[in-house]
């Protein structure tokens, strides 16, 4: 299937409200799971849905640990993984992105600041504080943040309540980069295979 065949038919792929749906069962299922972590840190987590279904009817998927490097390396591991699932003949349609993160919300005229004079990094300022975010893409580029706050207290951690971002308030490099190596590899196939 060509790339722009492929973008085109996102929908028909991945259903805007299965994809959100999913997304916030991902949410909820880490809401159960890291009071249970023990203060541990979390690794980040990929999970990749597939264009196939189970028998009962569910969307096959997978779930991988993804060790994440420090600057441009994070965005060309992605890229490699994305394109080492297509190899492995995985179409996927959708792709989930969990890890710790410094975030920081930002005043309207802290905005307009970082807008015209740089973004000061989250992991610098003085008003972080540490959350878990889930970002989610289509393979047609919808997307989906969610945020919730760690509290750590000796070796136990609570998750503050998930904020979500709207449809269109977010563009995410990192699942952007898995997808392009992903297309990329497709697209390949289809030019050997005269597609």
């Amino acid at each position: 299937m060509a790339e722009d065949d492929v973008r085109s038919k996102g929908e028909a792929l991945i259903p805007t409200e299965e994809f959100q749906a999913r997304f916030r069962e991902e949410a909820e299922r880490l809401s159960g799971f890291v009071p249970k972590s023990r203060g541990a840190q979390f690794c980040p987590m990929l999970v990749a849905l597939f264009a196939e279904h189970g028998a009962e009817g569910k969307r096959k998927g997978a779930l991988i640990a993804v060790p994440m490097p420090e600057g441009a390396a994070k965005h060309e591991m992605m890229f490699g993984l994305g394109a080492k699932m297509a190899r492995e003949g995985h179409r996927v349609v959708a792709a989930l992105l969990v890890a710790e993160a410094w975030t920081k919300f930002l005043s309207p005229a802290e905005g307009w600041r970082a807008k015209t004079a740089g973004m000061q990094r989250p992991s610098e300022a003085p008003d972080r504080r540490e959350s878990l975010v889930l970002w989610g893409r289509t393979l047609d580029g919808r997307t989906a943040l969610g945020v919730a706050p760690l509290e750590r207290k000796g070796n136990a951690v609570a998750l503050g309540k998930w904020e979500f971002a709207g449809e269109g308030e977010v563009e995410d490099n990192l699942l952007a980069h898995f997808f392009a190596g992903h297309m990329r590899v497709f697209a390949e196939g289809n030019r050997e295979a005269g597609k």
